[in-house]
């Protein structure tokens, strides 16, 4: 699997129709998590960094 990784949110992007993850920021956790894209945004988890 490979990440398409974006500021702003995608409704679709490259490959993403093969699983490919969509990692993004900017919705400010307004835009609900699917099984194939994430918003990674500080703010949405208590502000810590992810690994």
């Amino acid at each position: 699997m490979k990440s398409a990784v974006s500021h702003h949110a995608h409704l679709t992007w490259p490959h993403g129709w093969h699983g490919d993850l969509h990692v993004y920021g900017h919705s400010h956790g307004s835009i609900p998590a699917t099984r194939t894209s994430l918003d990674v945004g500080v703010d949405c988890w208590d502000w810590p960094p992810l690994p």
